[in-house]
């Protein structure tokens, strides 16, 4: 392995469309590494798009689209923008956004708190009469 692939993550992929070089495939994709460090669950795959778009009356738009599996769930995100530059920042927000948005709805579902301790008010009850119960009744 040579220098410039010890710091590739293989589980990023990115693919260019025609007008991009790989300059620009390596950006992305180290743009994209950044998720695993911001997110809790675990990050198994990302794959990034990077393409033109034609706008009428416009010219070309810059668009990339991402596609995010986690261990919460999978997750996709698309923006456009004039320069990749800005459209990977903009993908980037949005997919973290997303993953922790999906994390946090997983976590409900198990029924776990934002720091993976129980909720309020999910522990068990032996009745539910019990909370009218006062130190009169026998």
């Amino acid at each position: 392995m040579g220098r410039t692939e010890a710091w590739q993550d293989r589980r990023i992929t990115v693919s260019t469309g025609r007008g991009f070089d790989a300059a620009v495939a390596a950006h992305v994709e180290d743009r994209l590494a950044a998720l695993d460090s911001r997110h809790g669950p675990h990050i198994r795959r990302v794959h990034g798009a990077v393409r033109h778009l034609a706008v009428p009356g416009y010219g070309e738009i810059t668009r990339i689209e991402v596609a995010v599996c986690s261990s919460s769930g999978d997750v996709h995100a698309v923006a456009d923008a004039d320069s990749v530059y800005a459209a990977v920042d903009k993908v980037l927000r949005a997919a973290y956004r997303r993953l922790v948005v999906r994390a946090a709805a997983e976590r409900h579902r198990r029924g776990e708190g934002a720091a993976g301790v129980p909720r309020p008010g999910t522990a068990p009850q032996e009745s539910a009469d019990d909370a009218y119960r006062g130190p009169w009744v026998t």
